[in-house]
């Protein structure tokens, strides 16, 4: 068992944020699986992935860890205003396919769609790479320390018929999909095996983020952020103050209660 469900108590009490420009898949993960209740907070669009070819396999890292730091500041200021300390953890996360060298992100068109779905049936098996970057805050509103990560997943996908590609495209999910597909939605009818962690494949490596997450720095930034009369780590959440504060930040989403910081 990984230490972040042994001591799932402690992370449900600290104030994360999630910085996802994408983050449909990675929510219905962080929150509803791990109970996390995590703020989601857009990157600022010059953070946004583009599509690219890259050299290395570690660029989406870079990239999460952009767009984290981006977030980590904008997001930081109204919550250290009012408890003396910015986030307990700011989560980036950026995912691509990759063929080869070539880099596989949301299709810019229709026929871009029907093209990498054509690569992919054409590929046979292809694969998934998450980078994520862990923000963490200290207690004082100093530099945050920075901790990233690369995980792959394998995916083998099925031959497609020039109208089963047509048939998916008009679905409209495409569009929106890294590569093209999803694998969570109708895109799962394609997929015939995954080797590695599916959660990976949706756009959150759960497995690995649990075992990766820095425990020790969560638990001290609550001891540090709870008032002496508070006498448990229970007692800590947000409240409709927090809330505000926040709303007031340019790319932060909150529109329902799971997309907020914890509450009681």
């Amino acid at each position: 068992m990984c230490r972040l469900v042994s001591d799932l108590s402690i992370v449900r009490n600290a104030h994360i944020v999630l910085a996802s420009a994408a983050c449909a898949g990675r929510v219905r993960i962080v929150n509803d699986q791990l109970g996390l209740k995590a703020r989601v907070v857009h990157p600022a669009a010059e953070f946004a992935p583009s599509p690219s070819t890259a050299p290395n396999d570690f660029f989406v890292c870079e990239r999460a860890r952009a767009q984290a730091m981006d977030v980590f500041w904008r997001a930081g200021a109204p919550f250290h205003a009012k408890h003396g300390q910015v986030p307990s953890l700011v989560v980036g996360v950026d995912t691509v396919v990759r063929l080869g060298d070539e880099v596989l992100e949301k299709p810019t068109s229709i026929s871009d769609a029907r093209a990498m779905l054509q690569k992919l049936s054409d590929a046979g098996t292809h694969h998934v790479q998450t980078g994520v970057a862990l923000i963490y805050g200290g207690a004082e509103s100093g530099a945050p320390h920075v901790h990233t990560f690369l995980e792959e997943t394998s995916v083998r996908f099925a031959s497609l018929s020039p109208e089963q590609i047509e048939a998916y495209i008009n679905t409209g999910e495409p569009m929106d999909e890294v590569g093209a597909y999803g694998i969570q939605g109708l895109g799962g009818t394609f997929v015939t095996a995954v080797q590695g962690d599916f959660h990976n494949a949706v756009g959150f490596p759960l497995a690995r983020f649990c075992d990766e997450v820095d425990i020790d720095r969560l638990r001290g930034w609550i001891d540090a952020t709870l008032p002496p009369e508070v006498p448990c780590m229970a007692a800590i959440g947000s409240t409709a103050e927090d809330d505000a504060s926040f709303a007031d930040i340019p790319g932060i989403e909150c529109e329902d209660d799971e997309c907020g910081l914890p509450s009681d």
